[in-house]
């Protein structure tokens, strides 16, 4: 229970290093006060008074300057001043009705017919409602919809200071969203829990492979070091990820969910099987620590890439199918790409396929050729550049499938 909230122990205690943040300390957004306390006391509280980010009823009843009764014109023009709402309850208005009018229609661009209907009913209506019990849910959405306002709003109606400020937004809320999910994670999933966890868990994602994409976000000088914060927050909601199946089942999430592969051992295109047996025959050939766990880490995230690779064919390219191998890195093979050992980046070049492949998708265009030419660079001329020869034609194609 303690090592899948431990995860985000580590991504909330370094957000610095997970998330880019626009502007120095001395120049704070004008788009919200970071300072701006925000009720969070309760995980499960009503999550208008987060909205508002000010205080809760008990202290609005004790309040010194209690709403006059009065209904002098004095009166009136103080409660129609423009100090009736911050500029935070203002800022998280409009992040609340973009995600109602544009966001969400991004979270449903893979589907269509019935299916589409029924994603529609989920994240329009259904998943907002459970906004409103669960406040780590709530400040997710208004991460995402920050992100998608910075993504999609023209260059020529909006200035680079707001939209590096909405980036500077998105952080703020996921910062605050990521204590009260791991307070969530802190008891058992259940059929009920697991509705939101997955809901915040699909956001998470979202923003780890979208908010590095805000045009003028400063990025890292290595993009793998980029992509390595991405995977670690993705990789944090492997607890949610293992039990939604069962769980979401017999819910208005199951739309949601991925297809099994009908047959897992179906065969690929030979270019695929050819790579895929390469990564196979060096895992076998590699000579691992006594007692350590990465040549068994190893080996299954080769089976986990084959799973990547089948769901991309038999689900029509859905955006989702790049979850699976974020998520369930083990952390032998995470440390490896951290660390950018030779093994590891072959292994994500395979990953860059499939993000390659999935780069119509708002929230992943142009992540599969940027990790995959920092491989090339770092791997060009060893003896690995044959494994990753592949990879590097696919990336640098307008391929859609293998």
């Amino acid at each position: 229970m303690a090592a899948r909230s431990a995860r985000l122990d580590e991504q909330s205690n370094n957000s610095s290093s997970l998330i880019f943040i626009h502007g120095s300390s001395s120049q704070k957004s004008q788009i919200f006060d970071e300072d701006q306390p925000v009720s969070s006391s309760s995980p499960r509280s009503e999550s208008k008074f987060l909205l508002a980010g000010t205080s809760t009823p008990e202290q609005q009843n004790n309040s010194s300057n209690p709403i006059p009764s009065s209904s002098s014109s004095g009166d009136l023009a103080h409660l129609y001043s423009s100090q009736t709402f911050t500029a935070l309850e203002l800022d998280n208005l409009r992040l609340m009705r973009h995600y109602f009018t544009h966001a969400w229609h991004s979270m449903v661009s893979d589907t269509e017919g019935d299916i589409k209907d029924s994603h529609h009913n989920l994240w329009h209506e259904i998943i907002p409602g459970l906004a409103v019990t669960y406040p780590f849910l709530l400040h997710a959405i208004l991460s995402v919809s920050a992100v998608h306002f910075a993504l999609t709003t023209p260059a020529d109606s909006t200035s680079d200071s707001t939209r590096a400020s909405m980036a500077n937004l998105a952080q703020h809320h996921l910062t605050l969203s990521l204590p009260l999910m791991r307070h969530e994670l802190s008891t058992p999933i259940d059929s009920i829990s697991i509705q939101p966890l997955f809901a915040c868990a699909a956001f998470i994602a979202m923003y780890a492979f979208g908010h590095s994409q805000i045009p003028n976000t400063p990025l890292s000088a290595d993009p793998l070091e980029q992509f390595s914060q991405a995977v670690t927050m993705l990789n944090g909601m492997a607890a949610i990820v293992h039990a939604g199946p069962s769980l979401l089942e017999d819910t208005p999430f199951k739309v949601a969910m991925l297809p099994t592969p009908s047959n897992p051992a179906a065969p690929l295109s030979p270019a695929v099987e050819t790579y895929l047996t390469a990564l196979q025959t060096v895992c076998v050939r590699m000579t691992w620590q006594e007692g350590s766990k990465e040549g068994e880490g190893y080996n299954f995230m080769i089976g986990i890439l084959r799973y990547s690779f089948l769901l991309h064919r038999e689900a029509s390219g859905r955006q989702m199918t790049a979850v699976p191998f974020a998520v369930l890195l083990p952390e032998p093979v995470l440390s490896g790409v951290r660390n950018q050992q030779p093994f590891a980046l072959c292994l994500v070049a395979g990953y860059a396929v499939v993000l390659h492949w999935l780069r119509r998708h708002l929230w992943i265009q142009g992540w599969g050729r940027r990790v995959m030419n920092a491989i090339w660079t770092k791997l060009m001329g060893t003896e690995w550049e044959g494994i990753i020869t592949w990879p590097l034609q696919v990336v640098s194609s307008d391929s859609t499938e293998g």
